[in-house]
């Protein structure tokens, strides 16, 4: 919990008249505005206040997947003292460990990171992203091909457990004979077990029919029930379209994923406000990546 007194100091700190000159022009529609002489903390404040203040979705670009791992954590705690909104406002974007064109898969936390921040960001769950060049200029699907990416499950909610089970796998699930991990998923009967990415427990669904008659999380060491759920959502663990990459499973060349591939993380969402962390440094890791 952040004490209003910190917020009110932030914001007071904030107030620099370079920054509020800035915000301003932004605000009456100027297409660019440059701040200089700022300390890394400094960077990360005056982000989240642009952020807060202009109160539109927000991308961070920085030059290295180190740099937005470091600035992502000063902008998460910034973000939430002054626009007070949670953390998870704040998501990462990192880029593929490998080049498209070689013929191995990206590491599966890549992948899976990926596809929460797509999705959250997508939907509106997250309010700012920061992302390495290498992975701002990569190109992807549109808003609504990650917005539908989630499934969100409640008590008495029909579903078709066959539909469901193929979701599961679509988005990057995987069936084992008992579910210890995120990601994981399992079906005996009426019964799916299911781990949801970045979740702490698992869940039990268990169906009457096509009807989740009870929701409960447990416990993955003992397999037993913890407590009773009203609804639980299953972000996804792969991206569509995924550069056609699995885990464990290579690649594939063009066709529609290709040609699906025609938008990028800057208009995904509207009014976005793109914010460039050392536009040197980005330019050259740009050059030495692509």
């Amino acid at each position: 919990m952040i004490l209003p007194s910190v917020s009110e100091t932030l914001a007071s700190v904030s107030r620099h008249p370079a920054l509020e000159s800035a915000i301003s022009a932004l605000r009456q529609g100027a297409a660019q505005e440059r701040l200089a002489g700022m300390t890394e903390t400094a960077k990360a404040l005056v982000a989240a206040q642009v952020a807060a203040e202009l109160r539109r979705p927000a991308v961070v670009v920085v030059a290295s997947g180190a740099r937005a791992e470091a600035l992502a954590a000063s902008l998460q705690f910034f973000y939430t003292a002054l626009a007070g909104q949670q953390a998870t406002e704040v998501a990462i974007l990192p880029a593929l460990d490998v080049l498209p064109w070689q013929d191995v898969s990206p590491h599966a936390e890549i992948l899976e990171k990926r596809a929460v921040t797509l999705w959250r960001y997508a939907s509106g769950l997250a309010r700012v992203v920061v992302a390495p060049i290498a992975a701002a200029r990569m190109r992807l699907g549109d808003a609504a091909s990650y917005a539908e990416q989630a499934r969100t499950l409640s008590r008495d909610q029909d579903i078709s457990l066959e539909e469901f089970v193929a979701h599961l796998r679509r988005v990057g699930y995987e069936s084992h004979d008992m579910v210890e991990m995120p990601g994981q998923f399992t079906v005996r009967g009426g019964i799916v077990d299911v781990f949801p990415a970045e979740a702490d427990r698992p869940v039990r669904l268990e169906l009457f029919g096509d009807s989740v008659e009870s929701l409960r999380e447990f416990d993955p060491n003992t397999q037993r029930s913890v407590r009773p759920i009203e609804r639980v959502t299953l972000p996804p663990l792969l991206a569509p379209p995924s550069n056609s990459f699995r885990p464990g499973g290579g690649h594939s060349g063009g066709g529609p994923e290709v040609a699906a591939r025609l938008h990028s993380l800057f208009d995904l969402r509207e009014e976005t406000v793109v914010i460039l962390d050392e536009p040197e440094d980005i330019k050259e890791a740009a050059r030495e990546f692509f």
